[in-house]
Order: C-alpha cells, then structure tokens, then sequence
C-alpha cells in the first residue's frame, strides 16, 4: 500500500519553504514504526506562481492513501490538491489535517473534500486511519487525535524523506534543523495557533533532556545550527539540565 503525505504551498507568504513539515514527518516516521513502509512526502512549499503550482500537482505520487496538512494560508491547495487526486483516482482515501483543519473541523470536512479530518494531533489516529483503510472499515468524518503523554515513545521525525538543503532557514551561512524538545503550552494565549492544535488546555508534555541530546548527535556531524519550535521552550521544569548537556556537543 503506498501512502503519500502531502505539504501543500502557501503562496500568499513571501516564503514557506523556511523549513522541512516537521508534523508530516513526525506522521511518516510513526506510521513507518508500525510496519506501513511505503511512505513518501510531497513538499510543495517553494512554488512562486500558480503556474508553477499547477505543475506540480502533477507530480503528486499515485497512491491509495493520502495524508494533507493545513493552514489557513494553504488551505484553498490543499482543496485543490484533493481534487486533482479524486481526478486521478476515486477510490483514493483522503485524511486531512492541521491547524486550518483543528480550527475548523466542521468546515474543513465539508468543504475539502477529504473523507476525514484529524483534530489535533495526528501521529497516532492517522496510523489507526491506515488500519481502518486496510480492513476496509475506513474512518470517516472527523476524529480528535491524542496526543502521547510520553513523548519520548515518537519516533524521530523522517527527515530522510524530504531533501534537507533545499529549505531556506540558515545561521551565519550554515542550514539550521529544527526540532521539537515539548509540546503544548501552559497558557492559553488568544493569537495562538498552539491553542488551536490542543495547547493551552492540557499538561504540557516535555521530552527528556537525554532523548533530545540523542537526536541531535543523530544530525550533529551534517548540522551546526538547531532551532527549537516549542510553544514555551523557557517552560522547560529541566531546561537547565538540557542546556548543560548539549553545551556538551
């Protein structure tokens, strides 16, 4: 069975390739974990033109599974994205997530197109999505993904599935990875997206600080320069603890 998670462009940004889709591959490297192998992502970000867009609609891999992440800024391709793919093949099974769809899963599910919308996140209920897909039961309509209380037990993100070099994000000359050390947030500020994706209502969950030094030595010799995307980095009970061993490396 071949899956394809999808990125799609904002074009209304002066740039959104800034860096690799840290949740779609946090998705691969999860789904691949419980044995679902066949899995490639399809980065759009980086397209100047709805010329350019359209071209590469075309090179959406053909699959039976489709996964689609979401912004507001993206959200009209990601509709376009599903259309092209009902073109091509009707029987495809279409699962599409994200903030745009969290925020509104009502809308987003009757307006996309897709057979399910993920609210939240997503590592876990889209593995049980491929499973549904498999017995030919398929979950459809929208379904709220829990997020792990251990967060050490996600698989590294599959980094190896997108070309790293071709994201823009760089520090006095060199490429910068980001990586997640928490997530959520214990506020509950108005402006943010994290409370949108389920933060700010629940216990903030933080990685151990020897699980994070881990991935990063998994990157250190081709990488100089790491950008943590938490909501509250600062929040961290053990931060000092993880500063201390990173300024190791």
């Amino acid at each position: 069975m071949k899956i394809a998670l999808i990125n799609p462009p904002s074009s209304c940004v002066n740039e959104d390739r800034v860096e690799s889709p840290l949740g779609l591959l946090y998705i691969a490297s999860t789904v691949r974990e419980e044995g679902y192998k066949n899995i490639s992502i399809c980065d759009m970000s980086g397209s100047k033109s709805d010329l350019e867009i359209t071209e590469r609609m075309r090179d959406i891999p053909p699959a039976e599974v489709y996964g689609l992440t979401s912004f507001c800024t993206n959200y009209q391709y990601a509709k376009e994205v599903i259309k092209n793919i009902r073109a091509i093949n009707k029987l495809a099974y279409i699962v599409l997530g994200g903030p745009n769809a969290s925020g509104v899963p009502e809308f987003s599910f009757n307006d996309s197109g897709a057979d399910a919308v993920v609210v939240g996140e997503g590592e876990d209920i889209f593995k049980s999505c491929l499973d549904s897909y498999v017995s030919n039961s398929r979950l459809t309509g929208i379904h709220r993904g829990a997020g792990r209380n251990n967060i050490d037990s996600y698989a590294f993100p599959a980094r190896d599935l997108v070309d790293l070099a071709t994201y823009s994000r760089e520090l006095m000359g060199n490429k910068v990875i980001s990586l997640l050390s928490s997530r959520g947030c214990q506020h509950h500020c108005a402006h943010c997206n994290s409370v949108v994706m389920g933060g700010g209502n629940k216990t903030v969950r933080y990685r151990s600080s020897d699980n994070i030094v881990k991935e990063i030595k998994m990157m250190r010799e081709s990488y100089k320069y790491f950008r943590f995307n938490d909501d509250h980095f600062t929040g961290n009970p053990n931060l000092e603890e993880l500063l201390i061993k990173m300024k190791e490396l």
